[in-house]
């Protein structure tokens, strides 16, 4: 599960590499990186893969930087898969800010002869493994930006920016890759690999869990430490009428793994498991998993668990796709209503079969799809993937026994924080719901008018037997 950094210039002709003698003799210093231009003549600078910008500033020696950092990148040369800071200098212009989240195919900016030295347009890139000093650079010791040895940072984490970047020659990249200037060119870096396809698998992400009962008691701390940022707690499951309470009331673990999880500092959402028949059954499992959920502080969604299911009352792959699709809608738009972010939970084959995935887009997907590539093709926040015990299940420390092991793709908890969702408030009306209601109260009134028919009749038996009795 790694991804591979491309080169960040398409047409790309490397003018200096790493720590090269001839460079040292010749300039004085040690090249901590390497030197790059376009043969193309566009001075466009691309992020490499899929990252995070970790800095951004004018600095005096070597004009604007940038400094993106790539989760799980891979060192071809080394086969190892590591996080890395990149960084990019003698920017002209610059088209990100801090926080942003780029993909091979976000402009960073244009490269240029920016800063105090003596120089040609070209870019400069460093790779640290070092994810934690985004900004040391054993190449500009004394300037106004790049500080330099910060406390803790050290040259020993760097390593040749082209023993990670690869060369990706097909549509819509099209990148070609070129020496000149051999005498500052380490022979090593002559040539790097070519690659097609996704450069990126799709495990790149923010890593999760997801537990129920049959997990039994879980180390949330230790699931933490491990580098799980995110867990989803089973609420229970709904039945045909869609009540969950009624219907063994919440998973026994519900409110000790979600008091637990919040503790150790994960974001935490959740998930029912669906026997729903009817969208008015999914209303009614949207209502009580709110008032589940009210008590904690939900800072990712509420998914919707819907696959096909071995009750013989409840058969989604013998229903029709459109009242599968009605009942997904209903719940996740109560859920809405509401104020909290919803869901779809469900997998591959499924989503395909039996769902209208189009007349759902307004929902995020997380997708179950063990493989060891997520083959879905359409949209997904979410993916439920391949681990490594037997049965395509995964493994966390503090989790005895197998676990699920998911990738989010979105930063959930940022979003749901940004637009203030997940916190308990007043649902608004739903005309849906006040119909589902009514047709109740119908019920309601037959059976009332059935007991009072039946106590009219005990009582003209009543008085038949006392008259008879006199």
């Amino acid at each position: 599960m790694s991804q591979k950094l491309i080169l960040p210039i398409n047409k790309c002709r490397l003018t200096a590499s790493w720590k090269t003698q001839s460079y040292l003799d010749r300039f004085g210093f040690v090249h901590y990186g390497a030197d790059m231009v376009s043969s193309a003549g566009d001075r466009a600078v691309f992020a490499s893969g899929n990252g995070t910008v970790a800095a951004v500033g004018r600095d005096n020696v070597v004009g604007n930087v940038v400094a993106v950092v790539y989760p799980k990148a891979l060192n071809h040369r080394k086969n190892q898969v590591h996080d890395v800071t990149l960084r990019y200098y003698h920017f002209e212009s610059v088209s990100v800010q801090v926080g942003q989240i780029v993909n091979k195919d976000t402009r960073l900016g244009i490269y240029g002869k920016i800063g105090s030295m003596d120089m040609s347009n070209h870019l400069h890139l460093e790779i640290d493994t070092d994810t934690k000093h985004p900004l040391h650079s054993p190449t500009v010791l004394n300037s106004n930006f790049l500080k330099g040895r910060a406390v803790g940072a050290s040259d020993k984490t760097m390593s040749s920016p082209l023993d990670w970047l690869h060369c990706k020659i097909d549509a819509p990249d099209l990148q070609t890759y070129s020496t000149v200037n051999d005498i500052y060119i380490a022979a090593a870096d002559k040539i790097i690999p070519n690659i097609t396809g996704t450069v990126a698998d799709d495990s790149v992400g923010i890593e999760g869990i997801d537990v129920s009962v049959h997990n039994g008691a879980v180390d949330f701390n230790k699931v933490k430490a491990s580098g799980k940022d995110f867990v989803f707690v089973r609420v229970g499951w709904a039945g045909w009428d869609g009540r969950i309470v009624a219907h063994g009331g919440p998973d026994k673990r519900f409110h000790e793994n979600m008091k637990a999880a919040i503790a150790a500092g994960l974001d935490v959402g959740v998930y029912v498991y669906s026997y729903c028949k009817t969208p008015e059954a999914a209303r009614i499992a949207a209502h009580e998993t709110l008032e589940l959920v009210k008590p904690y502080n939900l800072t990712y969604p509420i998914a919707f668990d819907i696959e096909d299911t071995t009750d013989a009352g409840v058969r989604y792959d013998k229903m029709p796709r459109v009242e599968n699709t009605a009942i997904v809608d209903a719940y996740l738009a109560t859920i809405k209503r509401a104020g909290y972010y919803g869901m779809i939970y469900t997998y591959k084959h499924f989503a395909e079969a039996f769902l209208d995935m189009a007349a759902l887009s307004e929902w995020d997907i997380w997708i179950a799809h063990y493989a060891a590539v997520n083959g879905y093709k359409g949209s997904h926040g979410i993916w439920q993937y391949m681990g490594d015990v037997k049965g395509f299940i995964g493994s966390c420390p503090g989790v005895t026994g197998p676990c699920d092991l998911n990738v989010a793709y979105k930063d959930y908890a940022a979003l749901i924080a940004a637009g203030e969702m997940n916190e308990p408030a007043a649902p608004e009306i739903d005309p849906c719901d006040c119909k589902a209601l009514g047709k109740e109260i119908d019920v309601l009134r037959r059976e009332l008018s059935t007991v009072s028919d039946v106590a009219k009749n005990f009582k003209e038996k009543l008085k038949q037997i006392n008259e008879i009795s006199s």
